[in-house]
């Protein structure tokens, strides 16, 4: 499926989509045949919302562990210039990051995400002073990372549980204990073809949503804090191709047709 067609089947932002559909015409969108990785380069580079880089990663079945890793990462650098926001971020950017490791708790995810955004409709503000700059965008990025985390967290729960009721199903056709038969752990991706009749997978298109929601939050932040543009581009792109080795080539792929 060409790339337009797949976040057209992941409900991505209609603006997406047709610039994808634009991007991806051959020669009248400025794009020779067989030059595929400068086609790309040149796709993602000019790509002009944080967001929208996080909904091609999806469809580009980019690791969801990955895309989570990429907003702790951003979110960590935005933080830097929001210390106001550092009590309720600081700690949401942690619970992520373990999360992936999975070394927490989906209730503590769920908890985290409800005070991020509480913080981000009770920024602190005086009859004197407005809210700190960034403040307000920084926590709500913070309470969509937490749910992302959260969205990651239950599909692991649900890919383990199914990885190992295989292992137990041919275990009891073939005899001998589960462990013999556990396949191997594969990281979760979303696989956009499947949308939206496989029940799995429509589940995890609430990870992507989260995650570029959270993008959009950390760029408005940025764009408070840096006096720019909430839209322009931003480091996500640069840091979501280095987070794996894989991602470059998985969302290079999506533009070779």
């Amino acid at each position: 499926m060409k790339p337009d067609a797949l976040l057209a089947a992941m409900e991505a932002p209609e603006g997406l989509v047709e610039w994808a559909r634009e991007r991806g015409e051959p020669e009248s969108a400025g794009r020779a045949r067989g030059a595929s990785d400068r086609a790309f380069e040149d796709t993602w580079d000019s790509c002009p919302r944080a967001d929208w880089q996080v909904w091609l990663a999806g469809a580009a079945a980019l690791p969801l562990s990955d895309l989570v890793l990429v907003l702790v990462a951003w979110g960590g650098e935005v933080l830097a210039d929001v210390p106001e926001a550092e009590s309720i971020a600081l700690h949401v950017l942690d619970l992520a990051e373990r999360t992936v490791q999975r070394e927490a708790t989906r209730a503590e995810c769920l908890v985290a995400a409800e005070d991020a955004e509480h913080a981000a409709r009770d920024a602190p503000v005086t009859f004197r002073d407005s809210p700190p700059l960034g403040y307000g965008a920084m926590a709500s990025a913070a309470s969509w990372i937490a749910r992302a985390a959260e969205g990651l967290m239950t599909a692991n729960l649900r890919a383990e549980a199914a990885r190992m009721q295989r292992a137990q199903r041919s275990a009891s056709y073939l005899g001998g204990g589960p462990q013999i038969f556990l396949e191997r752990e594969q990281p979760v991706v979303l696989a956009a073809e499947r949308l939206p009749d496989d029940p799995f997978h429509s589940e995890l298109l609430y990870v992507v949503a989260s995650a570029a929601e959270g993008a959009a939050a950390l760029a408005r932040a940025m764009a408070e804090t840096h006096d720019r543009e909430a839209d322009a581009p931003a480091p996500l792109a640069e840091l979501l191709v280095a987070s794996h080795t894989r991602g470059a080539a998985r969302i290079r792929a999506l533009f070779r047709e």
